[in-house]
């Protein structure tokens, strides 16, 4: 079986997962070590924004606990029902998805970007899981450098997405 060579950006990210996961056995302040993980995202996945919401099943929304970006404290405390817009998507159906041009896809919910004044471009969401039942998503909004989000996004993401929901 012939291996692919790790490029530097590669390497990179690895070194954030393990740093995430060093702090997971080190801090015991749950809130801290979810913006924590949060702020990772958002440089891990050279994006502009990145956010988590978790389910509240009382009244079947998405609350969005905490944000980063340049709205972030805006978004925080937001809540949309679950199946509406792509995170809600996610909620529901418990699938991961890239979605690089939301202006096509109908499942875009644009009214967070209205509140926010926040344009949202494309986004990775990944689902929380806790014994296969969905908890809540974590999400990264446009990527930088005018590049789009890939596979290699994906699955660094939900590598992170997993350590999240411990």
């Amino acid at each position: 079986m012939e291996s692919t060579p790790i490029n530097a950006q590669q390497v990179d990210r690895l070194k954030l997962l393990l740093e995430v996961n060093a702090s997971i056995n080190s801090t015991i302040d749950t809130s801290a070590l979810l913006r924590k993980i949060i702020e990772v995202a958002a440089m891990v996945m050279n994006a502009e924004a990145s956010s988590m919401a978790l389910v509240d099943p009382q009244t079947h929304e998405l609350v969005f606990q905490l944000a980063e970006g340049t709205v972030g404290k805006v978004v925080e405390s937001f809540r949309i029902p679950i199946g509406r817009g792509i995170a809600g998507w996610v909620a529901k159906h418990g699938v991961s998805q890239i979605v690089h041009d939301v202006t096509q896809d109908p499942r875009f919910f644009g009214g967070v970007d209205k509140k926010s004044k926040f344009t949202t471009r494309s986004i990775v969401c990944v689902p929380l899981k806790r014994k296969d039942k969905v908890v809540g998503i974590v999400q990264v909004l446009n990527k930088k450098y005018d590049m789009d989000f890939d596979e290699g996004d994906m699955m660094i993401f939900e590598s992170l997405a997993n350590i999240a929901a411990i």
